[in-house]
């Protein structure tokens, strides 16, 4: 999946199936990044998409989305690109959910 700069949020989904329900985790470079409080800007959807609000370079790399339950492991590679210029800005979370980014100029 290739992003251009500049650009708002990105989407990547996944779904699973199977019984008993699979629980979804999201890894970037095999870590886990959906730990509370890692990163603000990552989020998983009530579909269970990973959301990342304000995409930056650093947020390029692989994603996996692991479905896992007593009966084993499946997991979905994602490749992030992306690519353009930036300019510095700054993420200011206003209120939960809502976020303003401020370009340094």
């Amino acid at each position: 999946m290739v992003i251009n700069l500049p650009a708002d949020s990105v989407v990547v989904d996944c779904s699973a199936e199977g019984e008993p329900q699979p629980i979804i985790d999201w890894k970037k470079e095999r870590i886990n990044v959906t730990a509370k409080g890692l990163n603000e800007r990552i989020e998983i959807l009530s579909n269970n998409s990973l959301q990342i609000i304000a995409v930056q370079p650093v947020d390029a790399g692989n994603y996996y989305c692991e479905a896992r339950n007593n009966l084993g492991v499946v997991l979905k590679n994602t490749t992030l690109v992306v690519q353009g210029e930036t300019t510095p800005s700054i993420l200011v979370s206003l209120s939960e959910g809502k976020y303003s980014r401020f370009s340094l100029l």
